[in-house]
Protein backbone atom coordinates (compact mmCIF):
# COMPACT_ATOMS: atom_id res chain seq x y z
CA UNK A 1 0.00 0.00 0.00
CA UNK A 2 2.87 1.96 0.70
CA UNK A 3 3.93 1.73 -2.50
CA UNK A 4 0.65 2.08 -4.39
CA UNK A 5 0.40 5.48 -1.93
CA UNK A 6 3.69 6.52 -4.16
CA UNK A 7 2.60 5.56 -7.50
CA UNK A 8 -0.73 8.02 -7.41
CA UNK A 9 1.87 10.74 -6.95
CA UNK A 10 3.31 10.17 -9.79
CA UNK A 11 6.51 9.16 -7.93
CA UNK A 12 6.94 5.83 -10.45
CA UNK A 13 10.74 5.07 -9.50
CA UNK A 14 10.25 4.74 -6.08
CA UNK A 15 11.80 2.47 -4.13
CA UNK A 16 11.14 0.68 -0.86
CA UNK A 17 13.19 -1.26 1.55
CA UNK A 18 12.18 -3.38 4.59
CA UNK A 19 14.23 -4.39 7.24
CA UNK A 20 13.76 -6.27 10.05
CA UNK A 21 15.45 -7.22 13.68
CA UNK A 22 14.62 -9.49 16.01
CA UNK A 23 13.88 -8.21 19.83
CA UNK A 24 14.52 -11.33 21.16
CA UNK A 25 14.12 -9.94 24.95
CA UNK A 26 10.04 -8.65 24.02
CA UNK A 27 9.43 -11.69 21.73
CA UNK A 28 9.43 -8.74 18.98
CA UNK A 29 10.33 -7.65 15.69
CA UNK A 30 11.46 -4.00 14.63
CA UNK A 31 10.50 -3.03 10.80
CA UNK A 32 12.42 -0.58 9.08
CA UNK A 33 10.89 1.42 6.28
CA UNK A 34 13.90 3.21 3.80
CA UNK A 35 12.10 4.87 1.30
CA UNK A 36 13.54 6.38 -1.20
CA UNK A 37 11.26 8.41 -3.10
CA UNK A 38 12.70 9.12 -6.80
CA UNK A 39 11.86 12.00 -8.60
CA UNK A 40 8.54 12.99 -10.48
CA UNK A 41 7.95 11.54 -13.88
CA UNK A 42 7.89 14.38 -16.79
CA UNK A 43 6.66 14.06 -20.34
CA UNK A 44 9.00 14.15 -23.11
CA UNK A 45 6.84 13.46 -26.09
CA UNK A 46 2.88 12.70 -27.03
CA UNK A 47 2.18 11.30 -29.90
CA UNK A 48 -1.43 10.79 -31.46
CA UNK A 49 -2.19 8.33 -34.64
CA UNK A 50 -4.75 7.78 -36.48
CA UNK A 51 -6.14 11.00 -36.55
CA UNK A 52 -7.08 12.03 -40.03
CA UNK A 53 -10.03 14.96 -39.86
CA UNK A 54 -8.83 16.82 -36.34
CA UNK A 55 -4.90 17.57 -36.58
CA UNK A 56 -2.69 16.82 -33.92
CA UNK A 57 -2.45 20.03 -32.54
CA UNK A 58 -6.02 20.84 -31.67
CA UNK A 59 -6.26 17.26 -29.69
CA UNK A 60 -3.40 18.21 -27.63
CA UNK A 61 -4.73 21.34 -26.82
CA UNK A 62 -7.56 19.70 -25.15
CA UNK A 63 -4.73 17.94 -22.71
CA UNK A 64 -4.62 19.77 -19.50
CA UNK A 65 -1.20 17.35 -19.43
CA UNK A 66 1.43 18.48 -21.92
CA UNK A 67 5.38 17.48 -22.77
CA UNK A 68 7.59 19.84 -20.87
CA UNK A 69 8.70 23.16 -22.35
CA UNK A 70 10.56 26.10 -21.08
CA UNK A 71 7.28 27.28 -18.40
CA UNK A 72 6.62 23.82 -17.26
CA UNK A 73 8.83 24.34 -14.09
CA UNK A 74 5.98 26.89 -12.98
CA UNK A 75 2.81 24.85 -14.57
CA UNK A 76 4.28 21.78 -13.62
CA UNK A 77 1.72 20.25 -16.30
CA UNK A 78 4.22 17.95 -17.63
CA UNK A 79 4.19 15.58 -14.67
CA UNK A 80 2.78 12.34 -15.70
CA UNK A 81 0.36 11.40 -13.65
CA UNK A 82 -2.24 8.06 -14.89
CA UNK A 83 -5.16 9.79 -13.89
CA UNK A 84 -4.61 13.20 -15.67
CA UNK A 85 -3.94 11.26 -18.82
CA UNK A 86 -7.10 9.33 -18.31
CA UNK A 87 -9.11 12.04 -17.89
CA UNK A 88 -7.50 13.94 -20.93
CA UNK A 89 -8.79 10.86 -23.26
CA UNK A 90 -12.33 11.16 -22.47
CA UNK A 91 -12.16 14.86 -22.99
CA UNK A 92 -10.35 13.72 -26.80
CA UNK A 93 -13.74 11.21 -26.84
CA UNK A 94 -16.39 13.80 -26.14
CA UNK A 95 -14.65 16.44 -28.33
CA UNK A 96 -15.55 13.62 -31.26
CA UNK A 97 -18.98 12.15 -30.14
CA UNK A 98 -20.03 16.57 -29.54
CA UNK A 99 -19.34 16.78 -33.36
CA UNK A 100 -21.20 13.16 -35.11
CA UNK A 101 -17.99 10.51 -34.62
CA UNK A 102 -19.70 8.12 -32.01
CA UNK A 103 -18.04 5.39 -33.53
CA UNK A 104 -15.01 7.34 -32.31
CA UNK A 105 -12.44 4.38 -30.59
CA UNK A 106 -8.84 4.62 -28.46
CA UNK A 107 -7.35 1.63 -30.02
CA UNK A 108 -4.37 1.56 -27.27
CA UNK A 109 -2.25 3.68 -25.41
CA UNK A 110 1.70 2.97 -25.03
CA UNK A 111 3.79 4.49 -22.19
CA UNK A 112 7.65 4.28 -23.37
CA UNK A 113 10.17 4.98 -19.92
CA UNK A 114 13.10 6.76 -20.37
CA UNK A 115 16.24 4.52 -19.31
CA UNK A 116 16.82 7.09 -16.83
CA UNK A 117 13.77 6.09 -15.49
CA UNK A 118 12.82 10.07 -15.54
CA UNK A 119 10.84 10.91 -18.72
CA UNK A 120 7.95 9.22 -20.84
CA UNK A 121 6.75 9.03 -23.88
CA UNK A 122 3.07 8.84 -24.78
CA UNK A 123 2.08 7.19 -27.48
CA UNK A 124 -2.20 7.08 -28.32
CA UNK A 125 -3.31 5.47 -31.41
CA UNK A 126 -7.18 5.78 -32.44
CA UNK A 127 -10.40 5.70 -34.88
CA UNK A 128 -12.20 8.47 -35.60
CA UNK A 129 -14.94 7.02 -37.67
CA UNK A 130 -17.24 8.65 -39.76
CA UNK A 131 -19.42 11.80 -38.79
CA UNK A 132 -22.71 11.04 -38.05
CA UNK A 133 -25.92 12.23 -38.73
CA UNK A 134 -29.64 12.97 -36.64
CA UNK A 135 -31.69 10.19 -38.56
CA UNK A 136 -35.56 9.92 -37.65
CA UNK A 137 -36.85 11.05 -34.12
CA UNK A 138 -39.35 8.83 -32.63
CA UNK A 139 -41.58 9.48 -29.54
CA UNK A 140 -43.23 7.19 -27.24
CA UNK A 141 -45.71 8.86 -24.80
CA UNK A 142 -48.91 8.03 -23.45
CA UNK A 143 -50.93 11.22 -24.23
CA UNK A 144 -52.92 12.30 -27.41
CA UNK A 145 -51.57 12.88 -30.89
CA UNK A 146 -52.28 16.37 -31.09
CA UNK A 147 -49.80 16.83 -27.79
CA UNK A 148 -47.27 14.30 -29.02
CA UNK A 149 -46.77 16.47 -32.53
CA UNK A 150 -46.27 19.42 -29.86
CA UNK A 151 -43.83 17.51 -28.42
CA UNK A 152 -42.15 16.14 -31.46
CA UNK A 153 -41.78 19.77 -32.82
CA UNK A 154 -40.02 21.20 -29.19
CA UNK A 155 -37.57 18.42 -30.32
CA UNK A 156 -36.99 18.92 -33.81
CA UNK A 157 -36.28 22.36 -32.56
CA UNK A 158 -32.74 21.02 -31.63
CA UNK A 159 -32.73 18.22 -34.11
CA UNK A 160 -33.79 17.97 -37.44
CA UNK A 161 -33.11 14.80 -39.89
CA UNK A 162 -29.88 15.30 -41.77
CA UNK A 163 -28.17 17.55 -39.57
CA UNK A 164 -25.11 16.76 -37.79
CA UNK A 165 -26.01 14.54 -34.78
CA UNK A 166 -24.87 16.13 -31.30
CA UNK A 167 -25.27 14.81 -27.94
CA UNK A 168 -25.27 18.66 -26.68
CA UNK A 169 -28.18 19.57 -28.30
CA UNK A 170 -29.59 15.91 -27.68
CA UNK A 171 -29.86 16.98 -24.17
CA UNK A 172 -30.90 20.40 -24.69
CA UNK A 173 -34.22 18.77 -26.35
CA UNK A 174 -34.77 16.52 -23.56
CA UNK A 175 -34.94 19.24 -20.97
CA UNK A 176 -37.24 21.33 -23.09
CA UNK A 177 -39.75 18.56 -22.97
CA UNK A 178 -38.77 18.44 -19.26
CA UNK A 179 -39.74 22.17 -19.55
CA UNK A 180 -43.01 21.57 -21.07
CA UNK A 181 -44.47 19.20 -18.52
CA UNK A 182 -43.27 21.04 -15.58
CA UNK A 183 -44.76 24.20 -17.00
CA UNK A 184 -47.89 22.31 -17.36
CA UNK A 185 -48.38 20.48 -14.22
CA UNK A 186 -46.85 16.64 -15.22
CA UNK A 187 -43.67 17.65 -12.67
CA UNK A 188 -43.00 13.79 -12.00
CA UNK A 189 -42.57 13.00 -16.22
CA UNK A 190 -40.18 10.64 -16.51
CA UNK A 191 -38.02 11.19 -19.73
CA UNK A 192 -36.03 8.43 -21.52
CA UNK A 193 -34.22 8.29 -24.51
CA UNK A 194 -32.35 5.74 -26.74
CA UNK A 195 -29.79 6.56 -29.68
CA UNK A 196 -29.73 4.24 -32.13
CA UNK A 197 -26.77 3.05 -34.72
CA UNK A 198 -28.36 2.96 -38.05
CA UNK A 199 -25.51 1.67 -39.69
CA UNK A 200 -25.98 4.08 -42.70
CA UNK A 201 -23.75 7.35 -40.72
CA UNK A 202 -27.31 8.15 -39.37
CA UNK A 203 -28.88 8.05 -35.78
CA UNK A 204 -31.82 7.79 -34.93
CA UNK A 205 -32.94 8.84 -31.50
CA UNK A 206 -36.53 7.42 -29.45
CA UNK A 207 -37.41 9.14 -26.65
CA UNK A 208 -39.56 7.36 -24.22
CA UNK A 209 -41.84 9.36 -22.06
CA UNK A 210 -43.77 8.26 -18.84
CA UNK A 211 -46.15 11.17 -18.54
CA UNK A 212 -47.27 11.60 -14.69
CA UNK A 213 -50.77 12.49 -13.54
CA UNK A 214 -51.13 16.17 -13.40
CA UNK A 215 -50.66 17.98 -10.05
CA UNK A 216 -52.76 20.69 -9.24
CA UNK A 217 -53.06 23.52 -6.40
CA UNK A 218 -56.10 23.16 -4.23
CA UNK A 219 -55.29 25.98 -1.80
CA UNK A 220 -52.26 28.83 -1.35
CA UNK A 221 -51.92 29.65 3.08
CA UNK A 222 -49.93 33.11 4.20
Amino acid sequence: RIEEYYLSKGLYNCKIYIKIKNNKKKNSVNIYFNIKKGSLLTVKDIRITGNYITDKEKLLSLFSISKSNWISWFTKNDIYFKGKLLSDLRKIRSFYVSKGYIDFQINFIKIYLSKNKKHVSILIDIFEGDEHVFGNIMLKANCAEKIKSKLKLIANTYMLNGERFSFSNLMKARKKLAEFFYKNGFVNTVIDFHVLNTGEHAVDVAFSLNIARKIMVKKISF
